[in-house]
C-alpha cells in the first residue's frame, strides 16, 4: 500500500456570451471599474461563500516588466501579486467590486 496520494486535474474552458460580456463590462464601467476587477470580485465572493472565510487572498501572475530597462532583456520576469478582500455576507456586489478595485490598484502601485 502506497502512502502517496494521487490527484487528477483538468481544464474547463467556458466562453462568456458576447451579450453577457457586454452587460458585465457595462456594469463594471458604471462601478468605475473594469471587467477584470468584476470577475475577480466574483471569484472572491465564490471563495468566500464556499469556504466560509471572510479574509480571502488570491494570487495572480503579472508580467513584471514595468521598467524600460527590462523590455529588451530575454527572460521570465513573472511575479505574483496577492489580491486581498475582507468580505461579509451582507456586502452588496458594488461594495465588493470597489474593494477589489482598490486592492488591484494597490497591488499594481506596490508591485516592486
Amino acid at each position: 500500500q502506497s502512502d502517496q496520494q494521487e490527484y487528477s486535474n483538468g481544464i474547463a474552458i467556458h466562453a462568456i456570451p458576447k451579450t453577457l460580456k457586454a452587460q458585465l463590462s457595462h456594469y463594471a464601467k458604471d462601478q468605475g471599474s473594469t471587467l477584470f476587477a468584476l470577475l475577480m470580485s466574483a471569484w472572491h465572493v465564490l471563495l468566500h461563500r464556499y469556504s466560509g472565510q471572510s479574509d480571502i487572498r488570491v494570487g495572480m501572475p503579472i508580467a513584471n516588466r514595468q521598467h524600460i530597462e527590462s523590455h529588451s532583456i530575454v527572460g521570465f520576469f513573472v511575479n505574483t501579486q496577492v489580491i486581498r478582500s475582507v468580505l461579509s455576507a451582507d456586502m452588496a456586489l458594488g461594495q465588493v467590486v470597489s474593494a477589489i478595485t482598490g486592492s488591484l490598484q494597490g497591488a499594481q502601485a506596490n508591485q516592486d
